[in-house]
């Protein structure tokens, strides 16, 4: 219903429901069932890992090399992209450039160590709905050589094609933005609520205290409704019934997903010890010496502070997905567009955390057990 409102606002015409073929055929075998290859899950490490207690680190001398390497692209990503600062303006970058070096090679130096973790939940925001927007995925944007052959822009030199992979999966027998920066619209106020009720607080006044937490739940709850509803955006494309329909677009998002976690996990591994995939993110702990929070200061007294393993991921990420091919119309009547990147895709930092979540010590333990198991089944009688 919601994307037939949408659609009315837009004036496009919404498509019949999907009708899926009766018989499909693979191989000359006809199909029980087909899907996509989704999000990656798993846990890599069993166990209850607290900050208070020690823990064992055997780290990568190459991979700190690395990023000491491509400290300044990494800083100059965070004050320009991410905080949209110009970089003349900031009055301590080599100061904050040296102390995080400072840490960086102390832990190349010292590979092996045993010290209190940092546990991190590194997080994509809004992963899914962020990957259809950077890639502008849509049902009607699956295209063939036969579309292009009757589209108006197909013309030499064209940029408007992007190949993304997804993977199909198949059993046979016998074998969108305004919606997005609403959530963001009201994810800042519940910030700015949560300033206040703090301010409230300290000058004991009860009725703006009963104020602010009366918009602290509110806010919380319309930004989560919203999450849900995006969340659910690139699963509504694969429902049997759907108007706009396209298993090919749901298979891009998760796999595109699936890749950015996974390349994340290559680098956690070398610089600390990943803890449990899921769909969105990564449990890890690093090092407690490990470079974490710092802060930019600039000539007009603006402050600027960054995470520095959210921006070590961010860098990759964005090199890795950025939609160079991003067009934008400017002139509506001479159907000219303006060519840019973009990619909204990033990672944020929750934590650190005094210790793991009750969730992954319950997934631990169904690893345990399933191990146990599949040991006694695979043992001879």
């Amino acid at each position: 219903m919601l994307l037939m409102v949408q659609a009315f606002k837009g004036n496009v015409i919404c498509p019949n429901k999907h009708q899926a073929d009766l018989e499909k055929f693979y191989n000359n075998r006809l199909l029980e069932s087909e899907t996509y290859i989704g999000g990656h899950v798993e846990c890599l490490e069993t166990g209850v890992f607290r900050s208070d207690l020690p823990t064992k680190f055997q780290l990568e001398p190459s991979a700190y090399e690395q990023l000491i390497g491509n400290l300044d692209r990494d800083l100059q990503y965070a004050i320009s992209v991410e905080g949209k600062l110009d970089i003349g303006s900031v009055t301590n970058y080599d100061e904050v450039k040296d102390a995080i070096k400072q840490k960086l090679v102390s832990l190349r130096d010292h590979p092996i160590r045993e010290e209190r973790p940092l546990i991190y939940h590194l997080d994509v925001a809004a992963m899914y709905p962020n990957i259809i927007l950077t890639n502008r995925l849509q049902p009607p944007s699956i295209v063939t050589d036969v579309d292009c052959t009757t589209c108006d822009f197909n013309r030499p030199g064209k940029n408007c094609l992007r190949k993304l992979e997804w993977v199909w999966r198949g059993e046979t027998y016998m074998e969108k933005k305004n919606f997005r920066d609403k959530r963001y619209e009201y994810k800042g106020l519940n910030k700015t609520w949560k300033g206040k009720l703090a301010e409230a607080k300290s000058s004991g006044n009860s009725m703006k205290i009963q104020e602010a937490q009366d918009m602290v739940v509110l806010y919380d709850s319309l930004q989560l409704a919203h999450k849900s509803i995006l969340n659910s955006f690139y699963g509504y494309v694969m429902r049997k019934g759907a108007r706009w329909y396209s298993m090919e677009m749901a298979g891009v998002v998760t796999y595109t997903g699936a890749k950015i976690i996974q390349n994340a996990r290559i680098l956690v591994e070398k610089i600390g010890r990943p803890l449990e995939l899921d769909t969105e993110g990564i449990w890890c702990v690093l090092p407690g010496s490990c470079p974490e929070n710092f802060t930019f200061k600039t000539k007009v007294g603006k402050k600027l502070t960054i995470s520095y393993p959210c921006v070590m991921l961010n860098v990759d990420v964005a090199r890795n997905n950025t939609n160079d091919q991003y067009q934008t119309l400017k002139d509506p009547v001479n159907k000219l567009y303006t060519t840019h990147g973009e990619c909204s895709i990033e990672f944020e930092v929750d934590g650190p955390y005094k210790a793991t979540p009750r969730s992954h010590v319950w997934r631990s333990r169904c690893s345990e057990a399933l191990f146990q198991l599949r040991s006694m089944w695979s043992s001879p009688i």
